[in-house]
């Protein structure tokens, strides 16, 4: 009887611990906005449809400055503490290896 309530005790304790705990971090993500203005991403596309027929040599523009515009002009959650690629060349080779 004792020994049921003290184990009861422990799991509310432990419970409410693990609870204070956890909801006093920073959150792990410090941007949210996945969503960018249509007007943004057009701008965007366009710069890197100019660069493409710049510089493309043969690739697929359209495609290029799609896939490049899209990853360059959405912002995505960042976790703290990590360094991430350029964004602008992370784009640029994600869209010269896809088209």
């Amino acid at each position: 009887m004792f020994g049921e309530k003290l184990i009861s005790v422990i799991v509310v304790f432990g419970v409410g611990t693990a609870l204070v705990v956890g909801f006093s971090f920073p959150a792990l993500t410090t941007r949210g906005g996945l969503g960018t203005s249509q007007e943004i991403v057009e701008e965007v596309v366009g710069k890197e449809r100019s660069h493409c027929q710049a510089f493309g040599d043969g690739a697929d523009c359209a495609c290029y400055a799609q896939t490049a515009g899209y990853i360059m002009s959405h912002e995505g959650p960042e976790v703290q503490g990590f360094q991430y690629a350029d964004r602008k060349d992370l784009a640029r080779n994600q869209a010269a290896s896809d088209c």
